[in-house]
């Protein structure tokens, strides 16, 4: 779990010094996908700006996200996911 946030945090903050040209050509995520977990919302929050994922029409808006803050924001959600108390047979 701490290296999901920690690349999720790298990878912000990669996103965020890049030129103009730079963050043209990086993948996208619909905001809907960004605020499946709340401590990837608040990450994003806090670096990026709280007004970043505020925008009412969900689905619509794509942000566009370094490699690393998409690797570190699926690792977060497989940690949570494996932390739900599921029977096994």
């Amino acid at each position: 779990m701490l290296a999901s946030a920690s690349m999720l945090w790298v990878g912000l903050q990669s996103t965020l010094q890049m030129s103009q040209a730079q963050v043209d050509q990086l993948p996208r995520l619909s905001e809907e996908v960004l605020k499946l977990s709340t401590l990837g919302t608040s990450m994003i929050e806090s670096v990026m700006g709280s007004d970043v994922l505020s925008i009412l029409d969900l689905g619509n808006t794509m942000i566009p996200c370094h490699p690393l803050t998409i690797a570190g924001y699926v690792g977060i959600i497989m940690n949570a996911l494996h932390l739900l108390p599921l029977p096994s047979e």
